[in-house]
């Protein structure tokens, strides 16, 4: 009888087993309808914007940076399909989208232009401009470079502070080292982005 009853629980067991393995499995993220963190791999820490929460910087030209994870909205991005291989990376605390700090080359009178590397990111107003369009490729599985379409340099972490609250994201020659590795993190499940 023991033995009966060890038998039937152990194959309960079993069945349970292969029923929670179903639940598991996760089914593929979308990646223009979800809401993502954006979390740099050197250093662990997200894209943000200086601020908390709604109260967080909107207006143009406000610098992108790194800092550590929190619930605020300033932390949440999803990405618009821009129907040419790009996408619109833009924060949901405010109307705008990722976009290289400087002018245009024909100005003589900058110090940073939008197609050097080191040029800082920022926000701006939603345009279609090229300018605001960034390409994920993966470099290893769930960890991507993000290349911006006009300049074709990647989103990079700058390497000396990636360590620090507030680091200064700009963009550089694409190398795929870890300071230029993305991850793209669902806001609700948790769950990693992979192609």
């Amino acid at each position: 009888m023991k033995r009966q009853l060890l038998l039937i629980g152990f194959t309960a067991l079993l069945i349970f087993s292969a029923e929670a393995q179903k639940r598991i499995v996760r089914k593929k993220l979308s990646l223009t309808e979800t809401t993502f963190y954006i979390k740099n791999v050197a250093a662990g820490k997200y894209l943000d914007l200086p601020g908390y929460a709604f109260d967080a910087q909107k207006g143009n030209g406000s610098r992108v940076q790194l800092w550590d994870m929190d619930d605020g909205i300033d932390r949440k991005f999803k990405l618009k399909d821009a129907g040419d291989g790009y996408y619109y990376i833009m924060p949901q605390h405010c109307n705008s989208r990722l976009d290289v700090h400087g002018c245009w080359p024909d100005k003589w009178f900058c110090n940073i232009y939008k197609n050097e590397r080191g040029a800082p990111i920022q926000i701006w107003d939603f345009d279609t401009n090229d300018v605001g369009k960034w390409r994920l490729e993966q470099v290893r599985p769930g960890q991507f470079i993000l290349v911006n379409k006009y300049s074709n340099m990647a989103l990079d972490a700058d390497a000396n502070r990636i360590k620090e609250n507030g680091c200064k994201v700009n963009q550089w020659d694409i190398h795929k080292r870890d300071n230029q590795l993305w991850e793209l993190i669902s806001v609700d499940t948790g769950q990693r982005y992979e192609q």
